[in-house]
C-alpha cells in the first residue's frame, strides 16, 4: 500500500533533496517505524538517495519515550515479516530493538494538535485513528502540492474533495490538491 503512495509520490512530486514526513498520534511508535522501513527499501530498490525526516507526535508523553527507545516484545513477529526482523531489527532478550539506521530516521517529540503548530512542507502525513474534521485542512496546509495522505482503515477524507484527490480508496491514499489560499482560509478558524 504505502509503496504505491511513494511510487506516485516520487513520479508526480518527487521531492529534491529531503524527504519529510509527519505522523501524528504516532503512539508507541509502529506506524513510524513501518513509515521508515518502507522509504528506506523503496529508496534502496529504486536507487533513490535523500535525507528523510519523519516527525513521530503524541500527546502522550509515555508513549513517545517508549517510540523513542524503538523496542518491541517478540510478539511483532506476528505483525512483521521474518525478512524485515531480520534485515531491520536486532534481537536481544526477548526483545527486538529497531536498528539505528531506521531510527535515526525520526523524530519522536511531544505535540498536542489543537493547541501545537503542525509540520509543514511535507510530502507524506500518515494518520491512522486520529482523523478529526477540523485536522483536514490542517493536514491540507502541512502538505507540499502533490504530498500523500495515508489514512487508517476507518477513516476517509469526507466533504473535503476540494482539497484532496482519491489516488487509492480502498488504501486510504490520498493526495493534496492545489486549492486557492482565499478558498482555503474559510476553513480556519482564528479566536483572540
Amino acid at each position: 500500500m504505502k509503496q504505491e503512495g511513494l511510487a506516485h509520490l516520487f513520479e508526480h512530486a518527487a521531492p529534491e533533496k529531503e524527504l519529510r514526513a509527519w505522523i501524528p498520534g504516532c503512539s508507541t511508535g509502529e506506524e513510524a517505524y513501518s513509515l521508515a522501513i518502507t522509504i528506506a527499501e523503496f529508496m534502496e530498490e529504486h536507487h533513490v538517495q535523500m535525507d528523510v525526516t519523519i516527525f513521530a507526535t503524541d500527546l502522550d508523553e509515555d508513549a513517545v519515550e517508549i517510540a523513542r527507545r524503538g523496542e518491541y516484545p517478540a510478539s511483532i513477529a506476528a505483525d512483521v515479516s521474518q525478512q524485515r526482523l531480520d534485515r531491520h531489527f536486532t534481537k536481544s532478550d526477548q526483545q527486538s530493538r529497531v536498528n539505528h539506521n531506521i531510527r535515526s530516521m525520526i523524530v519522536f517529540s511531544v505535540q498536542d494538535l489543537v493547541k501545537d503548530p503542525p509540520f509543514t512542507r511535507l510530502h507524506i502525513l500518515s494518520c491512522r485513528n486520529l482523523m478529526q474534521q477540523r485536522l483536514r485542512p490542517i493536514f491540507h496546509y502541512s502538505l507540499h502540492p502533490g504530498g500523500i495522505l495515508f489514512l487508517g482503515t476507518s477513516e476517509t477524507i469526507g466533504n473535503f474533495t476540494e482539497l484532496f484527490g482519491t489516488l487509492d480508496k480502498v488504501n486510504r491514499i490520498y493526495e493534496r490538491k492545489r486549492h486557492p489560499l482565499s478558498q482555503l482560509n474559510a476553513y480556519f478558524t482564528v479566536s483572540f
